[in-house]
């Protein structure tokens, strides 16, 4: 039972960034229900689920790129989660645009 226990914990240990990741997601994902522009356990629900596991991906990796550990970078995840990635887009827009500009 004890190595059932340090299975978890290890997995656990992982995979925190996916829990945050989630967590944002489900939040953005009830408010558009609480709007009514979804029902919560509709079809985009999966497609939800994906979205997170790619923004926590992509949050993880650039909390370590900055160094950010613990409360912080869950909490950066987190935000990645909710905005998801047309924010991402948006600010890539932006800043090649700025960018151009420059140049």
């Amino acid at each position: 039972m004890e190595h059932l226990k340090h299975g978890a914990l290890v997995i656990l240990e992982n995979l925190w960034w996916l829990l945050a990741a989630t967590v944002g997601r489900m939040m953005f994902h009830g408010r558009e229900a609480q709007a009514g522009r979804r029902k919560f356990w509709g079809r985009e629900l999966p497609f939800e689920l994906l979205i997170a596991i790619g923004m926590g991906l992509i949050g993880y990796s650039a909390c370590a790129w900055l160094s950010l550990s613990g409360p912080v970078s869950a909490g950066a995840i987190s935000a990645a989660g909710y905005l998801g990635p047309r924010a991402i887009d948006t600010l890539f827009e932006r800043f090649t645009k700025a960018w151009e500009k420059k140049a």
